[in-house]
């Protein structure tokens, strides 16, 4: 119970955190369109196509992912786990979309504003890689454990290709992506420690420190580059521009990575400890 608690209260402090410096500062909001552009830009001829990927992760589609969650739940004859998980997998998508309402996104970046069609595109947080990271994570929390080791790998890889493709879509940058991820795995988080208080399930005892330092020393660079931005408003030296889609995968893909197998590990309960329910 004590590491969901951590786990919840560092989502907390990392989305605001990555939404006060990312969002709401001059050198953050820089840093998000070079990559966004920059991303774009190297990634031109896959716009189309992942843009019609993409599409297709809409309102329907969320329902039916709700029901998979719902059923597989029910088969296993868990209902308060079925509900509680299919319930927090839609808390997290409607709470991405008020957010991304009620978060102001204010004009702070001058050089890179004449290259962006739309200054307030989408922003922050992703509603499309919460909703992803939201399915894996209720997905794996519903099933059994022998399946939760495929939906640990397999999920953590779509949910990186999600926060990747958002940015090569220019639907979002970056920053949006790792909120997206944090608010999933918050709203998890909550919806786990819910249950374990109702003596639903007892709390896990996976290990999740790899994953961890990953997402640990990726998001701790990231921070350094943002306040280590020069005062001149360039934000990168000359020459480091051209190396924008690859640090935009390193970064998304560490955090995103990393969180999706904290959150599997941390929030799924194997089967043994999961009490009867009547």
């Amino acid at each position: 119970m004590r590491r969901l608690g951590w786990l919840v209260a560092v989502c907390v402090v990392a989305f605001a955190a990555v939404y006060l410096l990312l969002v709401r500062t001059p050198a953050g909001q820089e840093l998000m369109d070079w990559a966004l552009i920059g991303t774009a830009e190297y990634a031109h001829a896959q716009v189309r196509r992942v843009s019609r990927l993409l599409h297709h992760l809409s309102g329907p589609v969320v329902v039916a992912l709700a029901l998979v969650i719902l059923g597989l739940g029910l088969l296993r004859r868990r209902p308060r786990i079925a509900l509680m998980s299919a319930g927090g997998f839609v808390v997290a998508v409607v709470l991405a979309e008020v957010l991304k309402r009620l978060l102001p996104r204010p004009l702070l970046d001058s050089r890179w504003e004449h290259d962006l069609v739309d200054k307030t595109i989408n922003t922050f947080p992703s509603g499309h890689v919460t909703i992803v990271t939201a399915f894996v994570l209720a997905l794996a929390l519903v099933s059994v454990p022998r399946a939760r080791v495929w939906i640990e790998g397999v999920g953590s890889v779509v949910v990186v290709l999600v926060g990747l493709g958002v940015v090569i879509a220019g639907w979002h940058r970056p920053g949006d992506s790792l909120g997206g991820v944090l608010l999933a795995t918050m709203v998890m988080g909550v919806t786990s420690m819910v249950l374990v208080r109702g003596r639903v399930v007892e709390p896990n005892a996976g290990r999740a420190r790899a994953a961890v330092l990953v997402s640990a020393l990726v998001s701790a660079a990231a921070v350094v580059l943002v306040l280590t931005v020069r005062q001149d408003g360039a934000v990168l030296p000359p020459g480091v521009a051209d190396y924008a889609l690859p640090l935009t995968i390193v970064v998304i893909a560490g955090v995103c990575f990393g969180l999706t197998q904290v959150g599997v590990r941390l929030l799924c309960v194997p089967a043994a400890n999961v009490t009867a329910e009547r």
